[in-house]
């Protein structure tokens, strides 16, 4: 009768080891996700709802709908985000394609980004899918000679700690 109390009890502070855990992952580990305000929808047809759009320090995301509100089939359609800095510089391009897109249809779209400091979003649709460029690096960061300086000794220093 004993090990079972002892089984039950090391099973209870095992839930309770558990449970601590995901909460302090679920709320220290958890990004701050602010809203962003400042978004432009540059096209009228069709339609661009944005319900939440949202940044952290090194990623966002946005989502919405879009509603086909002309009156004849769409059989490829991208939605093109262009995302800036406080500054107004260029930070990249995300898109999503649609395909199949009927009138009066609606679809909702969710576009994650992965770019930092993002503070204002253009939002607009293109026809053609949109090319990812390449990111430049600002002048008040690292530089790319710096940048790539940096991964070489991290991937020796890697090395160094996984081999004997």
């Amino acid at each position: 009768m004993s090990t079972m109390k002892k089984f039950f009890t090391y099973f209870l502070l095992f839930v309770a080891l558990y449970l601590l855990v995901q909460f302090f992952i679920s709320t220290l580990m958890k990004e701050d996700y602010k809203d962003i305000t400042d978004y432009t929808i540059k096209t009228e047809s069709p339609e661009i709802i944005v319900t939440e759009c949202k940044a952290a320090y090194t990623n966002g995301y946005i989502k919405g709908s879009v509603t086909n509100n002309t009156d004849k089939l769409i059989e490829k359609i991208y939605i093109r985000i262009d995302l800036f800095d406080k500054d107004g510089i260029y930070l990249g391009t995300e898109s999503k394609e649609i395909s199949y897109f009927h009138a009066k249809e609606t679809v909702k779209f969710d576009i994650g980004y992965r770019y930092q400091n993002v503070n204002k979003i253009e939002i607009s649709l293109t026809d053609e899918l949109p090319e990812k460029e390449k990111i430049t690096f600002k002048p008040d960061s690292m530089t790319e000679t710096e940048y790539k300086l940096a991964i070489g000794i991290a991937a020796i220093l890697g090395l160094y700690v996984i081999l004997p």
